[in-house]
């Protein structure tokens, strides 16, 4: 009654378990960098969504490939570090701002349009169908965007220490 007879269901374990550990990853390093005046679960659940969109926006821009690609995974990553952002301020703070929130969009863009650039270039993924580069895509995205995570909130200055009402 419960059977997997077609195998779609590991398909979608490794594709959820590659949006959590992005997630995960970026949410640590979030809420390790956060500024003074933010909350730990304000900073983790901004930095996990944003994480978790991103990564989903490195895979469907790798399962495109090439130019399109890197539209998909620049607007995917752009709304979630956007969500990602105001999300956290709302929790941090009850109410979110404009600006902090698009520039948080921005670098999320930026970041992961490289992560996948790299991906694309080194030609790591692999296979006709889209969701084996998909997945490809995940597992090598979980990795290279907690990486580029650490690097991006240990290295740039908070979006939200440009808050007005901090």
């Amino acid at each position: 009654m419960y059977t997997d007879s077609d195998g779609h269901f590991p398909v979608l374990a490794l594709i959820i378990l590659g949006i959590v550990a992005s997630g995960t990853i970026n949410g640590l390093a979030a809420a390790s960098s956060r500024i003074e005046s933010e909350s730990f679960w304000g900073a983790f659940t901004g930095g996990f969504i944003d994480g978790a969109i991103g990564a989903a926006g490195i895979a469907a821009g790798l399962a495109f490939g090439g130019i399109p690609g890197l539209f998909i995974t620049a607007a995917i990553s752009f709304a979630g570090g956007m969500i990602g952002n105001t999300v956290g301020q709302l929790i941090s703070y009850g109410n979110a701002e404009f600006l902090p929130a698009v520039l948080q969009g921005g670098i999320s863009a930026v970041i992961n349009s490289v992560v996948y650039a790299g991906i694309a270039i080194a030609e790591i993924t692999e296979g006709a169908r889209w969701v084996d580069r998909f997945i490809d895509g995940l597992k090598i995205s979980a990795v290279g965007l907690g990486a580029s995570g650490f690097f991006a909130y240990y290295s740039l200055p908070s979006t939200n220490s440009l808050r007005k009402n901090k």
